[in-house]
Order: structure tokens, then C-alpha cells, then sequence
């Protein structure tokens, strides 16, 4: 089975070269293609999968390929893998893409035109982000031929979903698993050797499982079965003499990890492990985060030296990567999916060194994983009944390649799985009780206290079989059992995450209506849902770190909002309306009724800005320095009286009136040092107005804005025309609402209307007011009026194109406008004799073109 089908003598590229098994794979994967269009490959890690996606890129050199990979470290390894076989041969009409980049540039699909697609790992294209990019390539391209590679097509841990199903319609090209593999002898076979480390916690989990049965005659024997699970571990050797006992002094490993922290943690044992095996032992670390990751990997591969070599690797290493010169790997990672863990074991049977057997330390943390090489050996055990009567070999010749597993636990695999039978066993009786339960009351919402009339605790089973359900608990609920209690209508959350996710709807619909959190905490929503009380409480838990708030759970919070220091969200709120005012009004001279559009009490929050700097209001909390800094810089007068920033403004107007010879200024004018001049100047008039002669200040101001030439009686129709004029500037005309207010309280709209009206009746208005209204854009018609006349000139037009108004039914101008129906209108206007919607002056105006009525 290792015989390479072709190989090309001399210089030159070689072409590329199939394994029998690929070879076979390769045959049917592209008849499959040519008939169904898609095909998938399902071959352990190691087996040379690649190099079949790499030969049909090879023998059809015209077509464009496209190959998706989850990282361009893989395909990066693959290309490097093919180059050291087949010297030269890479094909060169292969585009690659991630699958995250693919994800990210949708919209550029339709640019790639594949002829081959190429889904490597495929069994990853069923997750939530990736697979939108495959659907959005597949559906862009279905003429374009699909392989997929994967060691597995199912994902365990998203429902046991196949992705051979989803993506390829079950057309399988090829199917080995990796007992078969190592059975056919395509994989090197292992010397696989279970262990354990740090069981306490395990067996403490076990334990409160038991304590938790009520019957003291189910309790009692369970406890002796877990006395003798905790004898057998403790007559187990120790990691070090494991270690000292499998691993080579001089020998090269991968050591698996389960995440970062995790990674760290194993490292930091190295010392105490590993130096009965060679002192001198050199570490090496390699994950996706890690900068130098590419350079260790780099010199772990390279290390010759006679010492030990360690590998630590967290995913980096799963999939797609082929080591040489490897003799064996630690598996440390717990609870991992079967495709985890065997791609991690993959690693070290395409790794192993030639005519020896690799090793695999399987040094798990928990006992649920202690059985996980059994499902290979099934595998293998199949494989070998199969293989056996169909070659011409006898049963020593398999015997060779037996399956060799050293079980170094003392058997407390056995008796944990023993003990799963004893804490399963009553498990069809509880369920029964939960079926009456159902039956009688139509859920399953059982308190947890609750105990059946036969002395069944059936509360607390059903609590039981939700947190194993969720992982919080040790234990395994079958699929049937799984389906059975789901039947019966059973809610895998707990009553507090179900609670959670009330209110959490609750508090997203409030924000969503608000744009807001800022709740009352006397606030009770429609439900009768105390919404107010169940956000303070939030902010309890999060400033005692309770673990009723996780950290996802914050930040599904935050998406919409919260607040969690509602002193300074009220802070922050009232500096915005602050920074508004300065910005509109040039100052921060706000009257103390003052109130935001929004509602805002502003002038009330400076007033008490002010008395918390001077420590006015008891039991308030004091400004923080940044606080305090941020007013200052809008203009703050901390001692109430102002005085410095008027002085400020009333300078620089000072300094426009010495260069300008005059006062008028723009409202919008803006001096260099950001003072809003013609705003200040605006309000000091409006001020004074309703200030005169107040208080010695205000008249020593007025006398002081008189010196300078500031016209505090200025007409009135002026300073509406001044609006007026800074709406035009502003919008490009002077179609205003008639219930426009502006930002100083005029009935702008309502005045704009009345000057066109003053002008209609004549002699009311100056020429003088004509021409300055005219100049900002004004409309003398009303909009009835330029209504009339816009449709007038659709009608000239038309009349000038065709020579007579017998306009057809159903007639539109460019713009869509139906010219037919506004003639049709004119006509009865005129036939009822609507005066003031048809005047005598139109009437003769559309007879003019020849309009018959």
C-alpha cells in the first residue's frame, strides 16, 4: 500500500505521486465530480489526503482552482509537504483563501470564477460566520466541481451535524477511518499508553453526585464503588516515572494543549515531569496569538540535539500539518471532540519514525476521557475482520500490526465506567415518575425539593439531568434519553438562566424604545416585570464579582447600553448638554431654569456642579480633578459670577469692532481662539432685554455693550430677518415649515408666512424688506401657487413638443409627473367655476396654448 503509482525518472518536475488508497480515492472523486459535480474525501490525518486536491490541480492545468483552508499555515505546510515529494510540481493554478477572508469579502465572490473548489477540513464550513462565505461561493459558482477533505465530516460538539450531508449531498468518494487506516497498515500503529493527573476534582464531582441520592440503599454502595475507584488511582504510578518510563531521552514530542492558560500551566510542571527523562529537556511553544510561534515551530524542527525536545501546541497542530522526525505526542488536552482527538493522534501516526511503533501518552484530567481510544480500537477491530478473509494472509500477519494499548490508570477506567452503570441504573424509574408528573400537571416545571409519594427525590433528578446536560455535572445522557425527557417538554436552563433571559428581553426592548438603560428602579413593565430592581441588582452582582454575572453576560449587557455607575452616566449627560450650550450659545452663562430640547434640567445640574466644587451639597460626592479640568476648558465660572468669561467674549467683540468699524457680525461667526462671537452678541441683546436694569452688573454691562455700539433696540423685524437669513444660509432656501420654531424661540415659519401674505395684499411691506428677503431665497407664491406653476411649465413644455393639450390617458412627463389628470382637474375647476382655484389669469393663460374645456 505504500507504492507510489508514478514517478518520473531523471531532471525535471516530478509529477505528482498517489498512494494506492489516494490513488483509488482520486479515481472515484473525479468520476463522482464529472457526474454529481461535488465529492468528499473522509481520510484520517496523515493519509496524504492533500496531495489528491493537489493532482487534480495538476492534471488540469487550464483550470482555475480555488482552495479554501481554515489557515494559510496549513496550506502553507501542504505546499512545503508536495515540494519535498515532488520536487517542482506545485501547481501553479491554484488560488487560496481563507475561509475567515472568504467570510470577509462576500462581495467579492463573483470576481473569482473557479472551474475547482476545494473545501479542505470541510467539516469546518458548518461554523456560524464561515459557512455564510461558502453558501455565498457555492450558490455564486454551481458549475463549479467541489472536493472536499476532511479526516471527519461530522461536528460532534454542533449537534453531531455532517457536513457530508449538508455540502455534498452524502456523495462520499472515499471513506477510511483511522482504525482502518491503521489496520491496512496506511498508519504506523502506536504504542498508546493511558494515564491520568490531577483527579481530585473529578472525583469530588463524583462524589456530590452521589451525595445528592436521597435513598440511603442506592447511596451506600455507590460510596464503597467511588473508595475503590480513589484506592486504584492511588497505587497508579506518578507522571514523572510514566514519563521516565515511555519517553526517549534524546526523543522529539508534540505536547497538546487546551488553551493558552492551560499551556502555561503544563509548562511550569516541565521541571518536575520531565527531568527523570533527560535534564537537560528544551521546551518549545507554538499558538495562533503568539508572534513567534512561525520561529519556534521553525527551530523545533530543525533541533538535532541528543536532548529531550518538547513541542507545547494548543490547535495550531491539529489539522493539516505534517511533522517528520516525530517520535510520539502527550495528549494533555481534556474533553476534546473526536476530531481533536484524532487529528491529535493523527499527528503522531504519520509522525512516526520508520519501523518503530510512535508513542501516545494520553494524560488526561478527567475520567470521562479515559475510554476515548476505544472507539479506534472498534475501528480497527472492524477493520481487521473485514481485511483478514479478503487478503492472502493469515491471522499472524495481522497480528503484527496488533492494536497496542497500556493502560497505566489500574483499571479505574473500568470502575468509573462501572460506576456510570450504578448512577444510570435507577435512571428509567425516575423517568417514569417525571412521565406521571407530566401527565397529571402538563409540564415539567417540578420544584427542586419536590419528592413523589413513593419517596422519589424527582426535583432534584431533574435538576441533575440539566447540569450534566450542561456540562456542569459528570455524567453522559444518551441521545435516546436526551430526545425523551425533550418529549416531555423539559427546559435544559435553570429557572435563574431562564429567569435571566426574561428580563434581559425585557431590558433590551426598553432600550430599544428609549435608546437607553437609564431605568427607574421603581420601573414595573407591562409583564409585571419590577425591571428597575433587576438592574440594580446587576450592578450588585458586578461590584461583588458574583458569579451570577459572567462575563458574557456583561458584555451581552453592554450591547445594549447598560449603565453601571448611574452617578456617572448622569454626569456624563449633563457635560454633553453643557458642551451643546457652549457650542450654540458661545458661553456657559446658563440660566438656572434653562432646559434642553430633550429635557434636560441643564441649568439646575451647572448650579450644583458648582456647589459640589465648593462642597455646598452634603453627602454629595465631590468633582474628580478630570471633572473638574473638563468644565474649566468649556468655560466654567466656579464662583458663580461669570465675570471671566464675559470679559472674554466682550474683548474679542471689542477687538471686531476695532478692525471691522462695526457690529454686525454673522451669527454662526466664529473667532480664532473658538469663541462663537455672533451667538454671544445675539443672546447678550436678548438678555439685556429682559435684564434691564436688574442688578448693577447687568447695567454696567449694558452701558459698557452701548459704549461699543451694540443696538440692543434693534427692530424687531430685523432680528427675525437675521434668523431668517441664517436659515437660508444654512438649508439654501427659505422653504420653511410653518411650525418651525428656531432654537431662540421665534415662530419663524409662522413670520415668513405672513411677510409672503403682507406682500400678496401690497404696500405693506418696504421696499427695503422685499429686497432683503429676496436675497435669502424668498418665494413670493405660496406652495399652492408654485405648485400650480411648476405643473403649468410640464404643460407649456408638452404643448410646444406636440402643438395642441389633448393629452392621452395615462400620461407621465419624465419626472412621473401625470399631466392628464392635473389638465382634467383644471378643466373641472373651470366647469364649476372655482375662482380661487382657477383665476381669470390662468384661465387665459391656458387658453393661451389652446386648452378646451
Amino acid at each position: 500500500f505504500r507504492k507510489i503509482i508514478s514517478l518520473r525518472k531523471g531532471d525535471g518536475p516530478v509529477p505528482i505521486g498517489l498512494f494506492a488508497h489516494n490513488q483509488k480515492a482520486y479515481d472515484s472523486a473525479t468520476a463522482m465530480m464529472d457526474e454529481a459535480g461535488r465529492a468528499a474525501i473522509i481520510h484520517p490525518t496523515g493519509t496524504g489526503k492533500s496531495f489528491i486536491a493537489f493532482k487534480m490541480a495538476e492534471e488540469h492545468p487550464q483550470a482555475r482552482v480555488f482552495w479554501l483552508s481554515p489557515s494559510r499555515y496549513i496550506f502553507r505546510q501542504q505546499q512545503e509537504n508536495l515540494a519535498r515529494s515532488c520536487p517542482g510540481s506545485v501547481p501553479e493554478n491554484i488560488t487560496f483563501m481563507t475561509y475567515t477572508r472568504l467570510m470577509a469579502n462576500r462581495d467579492r465572490i463573483s470576481a473569482l470564477k473557479p472551474d475547482y473548489i476545494i473545501l479542505d477540513e470541510f467539516h469546518r464550513c458548518g461554523a456560524a460566520q464561515w459557512s455564510k462565505g461558502v453558501e455565498a461561493l457555492l450558490s455564486a459558482f454551481p458549475m463549479a466541481k467541489v472536493l472536499g477533505l476532511s479526516a471527519t465530516s461530522v461536528r460532534y460538539l454542533d449537534g453531531q451535524r455532517d457536513m457530508a450531508d449538508e455540502l455534498f449531498d452524502g456523495h462520499i468518494a472515499s471513506e477510511i477511518t483511522l482504525g482502518e487506516a491503521i489496520a491496512r497498515g496506511i498508519l504506523t500503529n502506536p504504542c498508546y499508553v493511558i494515564s491520568v493527573y490531577r483527579c481530585e476534582n473529578e472525583i469530588e464531582k463524583y462524589a456530590a453526585r452521589v451525595r445528592q441520592i436521597q435513598d440511603p440503599r442506592r447511596r451506600a454502595p455507590m460510596e464503597q464503588h467511588l473508595q475503590r475507584l480513589r484506592h486504584a488511582l492511588e497505587k497508579a504510578d506518578g507522571l514523572p516515572v510514566i514519563f521516565k518510563r515511555y519517553l526517549k531521552p534524546e526523543g522529539k514530542y508534540l505536547v497538546f494543549c487546551a488553551g493558552r492558560v492551560h499551556l502555561e500551566e503544563m509548562k511550569a510542571q516541565a521541571d518536575a515531569w520531565f527531568a527523570l527523562v533527560n535534564r537537560e529537556y528544551r521546551l518549545y511553544s507554538v499558538y495562533s496569538e503568539n508572534q513567534e510561534s512561525n520561529k519556534e515551530f521553525g527551530d523545533f524542527k530543525k533541533d538535532r540535539c541528543p536532548h529531550l525536545k518538547l513541542l507545547f501546541c494548543i490547535d495550531m497542530l491539529n489539522e493539516g500539518i505534517h511533522l517528520g522526525d516525530i517520535d510520539g505526542v502527550i495528549l494533555m488536552r481534556p474533553t476534546v471532540s473526536p476530531v481533536i482527538y484524532k487529528q491529535q493522534i493523527g499527528r503522531a501516526l504519520t509522525a512516526g519514525k520508520k519501523g518503530e511503533a510512535p508513542l501516545i501518552l494520553d494524560i488526561v484530567n478527567n475520567f470521562e476521557n479515559l475510554d476515548s481510544i476505544h472507539s479506534i480500537e472498534m475501528e480497527y477491530e472492524e477493520a481487521s475482520n473485514l481485511i483478514c478473509p479478503m487478503q492472502d494472509e493469515r491471522a499472524d500477519g495481522m497480528e503484527s500490526r496488533r492494536f497496542h494499548i497500556v493502560d497505566e490508570t489500574c483499571h479505574a477506567g473500568r470502575l468509573f465506567a462501572e460506576l456510570q452503570e450504578k448512577l444510570d441504573a435507577g435512571w428509567e424509574e425516575y423517568y417514569q415518575a417525571a412521565v406521571s408528573y407530566h401527565e397529571r400537571e402538563g409540564h415539567l416545571e417540578i420544584p427542586t425539593g419536590f419528592v413523589t409519594e413513593s419517596g422519589l427525590f424527582l426535583g432534584n433528578w431533574l435538576q441533575t439531568q440539566r447540569r450534566i446536560y450542561m456540562g456542569k455535572l459528570p455524567g453522559r445522557l444518551n441521545e435516546d434519553q436526551i430526545r425523551r425527557l425533550e418529549v416531555l417538554g423539559i427546559c435544559w436552563e435553570s429557572y435563574s438562566d431562564r429567569q435571566w433571559d426574561r428580563y434581559y428581553a425585557q431590558a433590551a426592548r426598553y432600550y430599544a424604545q428609549n435608546g437607553n438603560l437609564d431605568v427607574k428602579i421603581s420601573y414595573v413593565t407591562e409583564e409585571g416585570m419590577r425591571l428597575g430592581v433587576w438592574l440594580n441588582n446587576i450592578r450588585q452582582y458586578r461590584q461583588n464579582k458574583s458569579r451570577m454575572l459572567s462575563g458574557q453576560r456583561q458584555r451581552q449587557l453592554e450591547e445594549i447600553g447598560m449603565i453601571w455607575d448611574k452617578l456617572v452616566f448622569k454626569w456624563e449627560r449633563g457635560y454633553a448638554a453643557a458642551e451643546e450650550y457652549v457650542r450654540d450659545h458661545g458661553d456657559l452663562e446658563v440660566p438656572a431654569g434653562y432646559v434642553t430640547k430633550d429635557g434636560f434640567h441643564l441649568g439646575t445640574w451647572i448650579v450644583t456642579q458648582r456647589q459640589n466644587f465648593r462642597g455646598g451639597n452634603k453627602g454629595a460626592l465631590p468633582l474628580t480633578e478630570e471633572q473638574v479640568a473638563r468644565l474649566e476648558k468649556l468655560g466654567m465660572n466656579w464662583a458663580g459670577k461669570q465675570d471671566g468669561q464675559w470679559e472674554r467674549c466682550f474683548q474679542a467683540a471689542r477687538e471686531y469692532q476695532e478692525r471691522h468699524a462695526s457690529l454686525e457680525i454673522p451669527y454662526d461667526y466664529r473667532t480664532e481662539d473658538g469663541i462663537w462671537l455672533g451667538k454671544w452678541l445675539y443672546n447678550q441683546k436678548r438678555i439685556l432685554k429682559k435684564q434691564r436694569g436688574s442688578s448693577d452688573r447687568e447695567r454696567s454691562r449694558m452701558e459698557r455693550l452701548k459704549e461699543l455700539g451694540l443696538n440692543e433696540d434693534e427692530d424687531p423685524w430685523m432680528e427675525k430677518w437675521r434668523l431668517a437669513q441664517r436659515y437660508y444660509v444654512t438649508h439654501g432656501n427659505l422653504e420653511i415649515p410653518q411650525n418651525y420654531v428656531s432654537e431662540e424661540g421665534v415662530w419663524l415659519g409662522k413670520w415668513v408666512y405672513l411677510q409672503r401674505s403682507r406682500y400678496r395684499k401690497g404696500g405693506e411691506l418696504s421696499r427695503e424688506q422685499i429686497r432683503a428677503l429676496t436675497s435669502v431665497g424668498m418665494c413670493w407664491l405660496t406652495p399652492a401657487e408654485q405648485a400650480w406653476e411648476n405643473a403649468f411649465l410640464k404643460a407649456e413644455r408638452y404643448f410646444k413638443e406636440q402643438g395642441h393639450l389633448n393629452v392621452e390617458k395615462g400620461y407621465m412627463t419624465e419626472d412621473g409627473f401625470r399631466l392628464d389628470l392635473w389638465l382634467e382637474r383644471q378643466r373641472k375647476g373651470y366647469r364649476e367655476g372655482k375662482r380661487k382655484v382657477l383665476s381669470q389669469e390662468r384661465v387665459e393663460r391656458l387658453e393661451k396654448m389652446g386648452m378646451k374645456w
